[in-house]
């Protein structure tokens, strides 16, 4: 039976190195209801050497899959996170801490360093697919590749690309906030930003950092030429406008 850790609280109490094995993700499906929602306290330590190499399919992908809890005070340094996330309407990101958080959850306190993301959407530093909170995190040495995929006759997505968050959505109570993200590239389709690629109601995305980066819209055969939708902070706003306190240097 799915257990989803409600209510409890896991320690980290010292470092751990997967040395390359590959990591099934802790929640794989944000649909489902055995995302974890428990606290993960990381106590400080690292996380070293993550694969995650998932197949293709209806799942997220990071350390955790779904996180509907918290997950704080930790390190992950030299992660590689590859998925390809499948079906039309999807909650699934790709991320290196959570694929996704829905539609509840935060990450704080989480650092990572030198990590490599590939996938076909919602794909961020932290987070994917995001209703939630993603705050006073650091993302140092990241390259994202988002690439659209093949369905049907056709291709599509190929978006939502950030160095924090892909996708976020702030409900109105959630923030991206006192985050920085530097020495990274970010590499899609389209909705590609330096915080994060796409916000609904970015107002709530505030007081982050972006510097030294660089953010490549590839445009190359695929599905057509579409609006690129880059930026410094925010690749794309779906309603409202950036929030304040951000700052973007040499990117």
């Amino acid at each position: 039976a799915a257990n989803n850790f409600a209510g409890e609280t896991f320690k980290l109490t010292k470092d751990i190195n997967f040395n390359g094995e590959r990591w099934t993700p802790i929640g794989l499906n944000a649909d489902s209801p055995n995302k974890f929602s428990g606290i993960f306290d990381g106590q400080g330590h690292k996380i070293v050497n993550l694969v995650v190499d998932t197949e293709d399919g209806y799942t997220a992908a990071g350390l955790f899959g779904a996180l509907n809890g918290t997950a704080k005070n930790f390190t992950i340094e030299n992660a590689f996170i590859k998925h390809i996330s499948t079906g039309d309407a999807t909650d699934n990101g790709i991320a290196v801490v959570a694929g996704s958080i829905y539609n509840k959850g935060t990450i704080e306190n989480v650092t990572v360093l030198n990590a490599v993301v590939e996938g076909n959407r919602y794909v961020g530093g932290i987070a994917g697919y995001v209703y939630g909170n993603i705050k006073n995190c650091v993302v140092d040495g990241i390259e994202i590749t988002v690439t659209p995929n093949k369905i049907a006759n056709g291709y599509d997505n190929g978006d939502k690309a950030g160095a924090i968050a892909g996708y976020f959505s702030d409900e109105s109570v959630y923030y991206v906030s006192g985050n920085i993200a530097k020495n990274f590239t970010v590499q899609a389709y389209r909705d590609l930003g330096g915080i994060v690629g796409c916000a609904n109601k970015g107002a709530y995305v505030k007081d982050n950092v972006a510097e030294n980066g660089t953010l490549i819209v590839n445009q190359t055969n695929y599905y057509g030429e579409k609006d690129a939708n880059a930026g410094y902070i925010v690749g794309r706003i779906v309603n409202g406008f950036v929030g304040t306190g951000n700052t973007a240097n040499n990117v």
